[in-house]
């Protein structure tokens, strides 16, 4: 099925760019999917206000299984205090959009990339290196 299915006229068909790359009809039949915990939410909470730990929730916002409007829905029901508003960062410090941001106390951050699925490593370069430089402390910066 998937070599049939990463045909240029299969994709034509089904309107899946050609550049898609996460793209392979599975609709998820027969996958089971086991919790091992109910419910991390108070994990998190207890890092955010008792530790100096800084946590990073990321999503791409074209990941159709968790998109960053679910991660951002989630983080805020930790009921952090916000310290800065939803919105956009930029990869140039002026227009080119990177993803959307949300700063809560203790640290936390939901941070999403533009046009990218879940994994940052599928964002690309232009993307990548901009969103680490900012959240790495800057001695990391020449590692």
């Amino acid at each position: 099925m998937f070599e049939w299915i990463e045909t240029a006229a299969v994709r034509a068909a089904l309107h899946v760019s050609p550049k898609a790359v996460f793209f392979s009809g599975d609709n998820g039949e027969g996958f089971t999917y086991n919790l091992t915990e109910r419910n991390l939410m108070p994990f998190y909470s207890h890092l955010a206000t008792h530790t100096p730990l800084r946590v990073l929730v990321y999503n791409g916002d074209t990941d159709p299984g968790l998109n960053s409007f679910a991660a951002e829905n989630w983080t805020s029901a930790l009921e952090l205090e916000e310290a800065e508003a939803w919105r956009p960062w930029t990869v140039d410090g002026r227009s080119y959009v990177g993803g959307y941001v949300t700063r809560y106390a203790g640290q936390v951050i939901n941070v999403s990339s533009a046009g990218a699925p879940g994994s940052l490593s599928c964002a690309g370069a232009r993307v990548q290196l901009p969103l680490l430089r900012s959240l790495l402390p800057p001695s990391a910066h020449h590692m």
